[in-house]
This record gives C-alpha cells, sequence and structure tokens, in this order.
C-alpha cells in the first residue's frame, strides 16, 4: 500500500499595512493618487523627502505611465493601496529628486557609512532593458549605483563605472563578476521586493537582496537559503562614488511593460522595509526565506523535479540535516518517515487487525503554521474523503512537531488507500 502525492490547490492571502515614514527615512512614494494620473501633468507630487514631481526623462508619446488602484504587497511590509503602471514601447524613464544626503557615501550613517534602498516591483512582460537608479541631485546621468538587466554570459568591469547589479530575467546562466556565482530568474506576473544597499569602503560595498526576510537586523551576504544576495567585491577599477550628495531615483527601461510600489530610501535596512502589525505564519515564513512568490504560487513547484512539491516540504519537515532531510528545497528528497521519525513523506502500513494505517509529521496547531492536514482514504484513487470514525494518535516531538497515526476503522475487502492533503489557505 502506498500513498500518492497529490499536490493542492493553494491560495495565500496578502497582508496589507498602513503606511509610515520611520525617522530616518530620506524619501517614500506610496504613490497614493487616484487611478490614472500621468506624470506628465506634474501632478504627482505625494510621499515625504522629495524635493519636486515625479518627471518622464523625455516625452515620446508612445509610453503610458498611469496611477493604479490596486497596490503590492509583500508579507508584513507596510504599504497602502496605490502603484504605478508603466507602460514603455521606446527608450524612457521615470525620475524624481529627493533631499540630497550630504557628503560623500562614507559620511551617510558613519564611516563606513551605507545607503539603502527598496522598492516594490512586477514585471508584466519581460523588458528588453531596464535600469534602477540612484543618482547625483540634478545629473540623472550621474549615477551613484544602478541596478540593471543584464545581457550576456560575460560582464566587463573597466572602469571608472557607477557601483552596478546586474541582474537576469528568464535565464537560468550565472552572474558573472561577482566572487560566489550565483543565478537568480526574475518571472513575470510575480511581485519582488528588491533592496539595495551601497558604501564606498568596506566588505561587500554594493549588495541587492531579492525578496529578503524583514525585521529588525539587515540579511547577511553569503547566507544561503535565505536571500537572494548579489555582492560585488571591492575593486578600485569598479568604482567611482560620487564626493557630491546623492539625490535621485529613476526608473528607466526599453520595451517593458512593469508596476511599480512604495519606493524607499533610508539611511538603514529598517527604514526601508518598515513592517505592519501583522507578524508573518510558518507557511510565509518558509516562502521568504526560500525566495518563493509571497503569494503560494510556487508552493506546488518541485524544484527537485523528485515528485515532492515545496508546500510537502514544508508540511513534513523535510529540510534540514537530519534523517529524512535534504539540505533545501532544490536538493532531491523522497524519504518515507521512519516508524518513529521526525521527517520525512508519509508512512502508509497496515495494524494487526489489517486495517490501514498512515503516519505523518504534523505542524502543531500552537506553532501558526499557517497550513492544515486532512487525512483522506479511497478504494479507487479517484473518490477521496476523510472517515470520520478512523482513530488518530499524536505523538509530540518537540514545540512545533508531532507524529500523527490515523487508523482505518474497516479492514478492506479489496483495496484501500491513504493520503494526507496539505492545504495553505
Amino acid at each position: 500500500m502506498k500513498t500518492p502525492n497529490f499536490p493542492s490547490l493553494l491560495l495565500a492571502c496578502a497582508l496589507i499595512g498602513t503606511a509610515s515614514s520611520p525617522a530616518q527615512i530620506v524619501a517614500y512614494e506610496p504613490f497614493t493618487y487616484a487611478p490614472g494620473i500621468n506624470p506628465s501633468a506634474n501632478t504627482m507630487n505625494g510621499g515625504t523627502g522629495w524635493t519636486d514631481t515625479w518627471l518622464r526623462s523625455s516625452d515620446t508619446g508612445a509610453n503610458t505611465y498611469l496611477t493604479v488602484a490596486g497596490g503590492l504587497t509583500y508579507p508584513t511590509l507596510t504599504t497602502t493601496g496605490g502603484a504605478l503602471g508603466i507602460n514603455i514601447v521606446n527608450a524612457e524613464g521615470i525620475l524624481r529628486e529627493f533631499t540630497p544626503i550630504e557628503g560623500n557615501i562614507e559620511d551617510i550613517v558613519g564611516t563606513p557609512g551605507r545607503s539603502w534602498g527598496s522598492m516594490l516591483i512586477r514585471f508584466n512582460i519581460v523588458p528588453a532593458d531596464f535600469e534602477i537608479k540612484i543618482f547625483n541631485p540634478g545629473d540623472p546621468a550621474a549615477s551613484a549605483f544602478q541596478i540593471r538587466k543584464d545581457f550576456g554570459p560575460e560582464k566587463s568591469w573597466v572602469g571608472p563605472f557607477p557601483p552596478s547589479i546586474f541582474i537576469r530575467m528568464a535565464q537560468t546562466q550565472p552572474v558573472e563578476g561577482f566572487d560566489a556565482e550565483v543565478s537568480y530568474q526574475l518571472l513575470t506576473g510575480q511581485t519582488y521586493l528588491f533592496v539595495w544597499s551601497f558604501a564606498a569602503t568596506g566588505a561587500n560595498p554594493t549588495q541587492f537582496f531579492i525578496n529578503p526576510g524583514i525585521g529588525a537586523v539587515a540579511p547577511t551576504p553569503g547566507v544561503v537559503n535565505l536571500e537572494k544576495i548579489f555582492v560585488k567585491p571591492p575593486d578600485t577599477n569598479d568604482y567611482n562614488f560620487p564626493t557630491n550628495p546623492i539625490g535621485g531615483f529613476q526608473y528607466f527601461a526599453t520595451n517593458g511593460d512593469v508596476v511599480i510600489d512604495e519606493v524607499r530610501i533610508g539611511k538603514t535596512f529598517q527604514d526601508v522595509t518598515p513592517t505592519s502589525a501583522s507578524a508573518l505564519n510558518g507557511i510565509q515564513q518558509f516562502r521568504v526565506d526560500k525566495a518563493l512568490a509571497a503569494n503560494g504560487s510556487q508552493d506546488a513547484a518541485e524544484p527537485a523535479t523528485d515528485g515532492v512539491s515545496n508546500l510537502e516540504k514544508f508540511a513534513f519537515n523535510m529540510i534540514g540535516a537530519g534523517p529524512g532531510q535534504a539540505s533545501g528545497i532544490a536538493v532531491p528528497n523522497v524519504a518515507t518517515l521512519a516508524p518513529a521519525g521526525s521527517a520525512g513523506l508519509p508512512l502508509v502500513s497496515r495494524d494487526a487487525t489489517g486495517k490501514l494505517q498512515i503516519t505523518y509529521i504534523q505542524r502543531k496547531a500552537s506553532s501558526n503554521s499557517g497550513i492544515t492536514y486532512t487525512v483522506e482514504f479511497s478504494n479507487d484513487l479517484v473518490a477521496w474523503a476523510p472517515n470520520a470514525t478512523a482513530t488518530t494518535s499524536p505523538v509530540s516531538i518537540d514545540s512545533i512537531f508531532e507524529r500523527v497515526t490515523v487508523t482505518d476503522s474497516v479492514v478492506p475487502p479489496g483495496k484501500r488507500f491513504a493520503r494526507v492533503k496539505v492545504i495553505a489557505p
């Protein structure tokens, strides 16, 4: 007897908080405008810390910038309801200047100092090119830092150039020019939290985080399976940090349809990732830790192509270094739970009377896992249903997990199957 693995249909709830401006925030734009406003009218002047309105870098007439009512969200990030939709046919950008941060980069918050920024972004189609730039006041061409789409397998770091982070979209090749070569595939239709940081001196002066866990402590470059972090090591040929202030933000693209929201410039990680009052439950934190889509759309994915979904690996404690576990979601793992084990896929057996049993690992209700477990039985693998007269015997493992055995109430005359259905509401 065995239990087949059937991925469940998942739906995650987005958490929405209220907008706020922390004490150290330099500039914040929540895009809380009425729908349909175009920055060409010079009427987009909301937010805090900005010195002018949003402006287009040129006006070809073919490109559209319109505010929309539905804002982007990210678990526990303080957000509001508006956003800006940008559909660019020809090369163009939108920019805005903020209150200048005086002195060179080292003087922002000490020596060495560090500047931080963040934004939410959703690509509706893959752009031919895009750039996110921090520039000098009054001079968008003088970039202090930029995030750009990466085009080819090789990269030239011959300077002096502004420090740049290159990322790939819809590609799986590694990013070149970094100490530890990494790759990250940006997908259309998903909301990402971009956080960047740069300093003139010190270790890892240029940092870029995609979907980091947010809280009181800034992410640490190099942590595996926590964030996707891109770090360019110090190189005197690659850096041309300005000695004059930084004071502008720009999004520039060629042929792209994108939504941007919650643009923040600050002096600390906490400035640009303020949290709402709601805390992440277990499955939401798992998505953040493993760089999965916050809306649960990747819960049923199988990055290890082993037939075991991300949700199942979370539910049955299959990530770790112990028996029945593997080091990450992309590492194949089809281990079955041992009779007295604490990790693995459900174990199906018969008791002494011939009744079907299924034993599985379950996250306790007190752990706020955000998921539900339901044991179902079937005679034909077509019609599945819980058995209200089956017996359930839980055994506590620790503060988070318990091992549960469910015993069927009848001795089947023919075939009988059991499965555990896991759902993230």
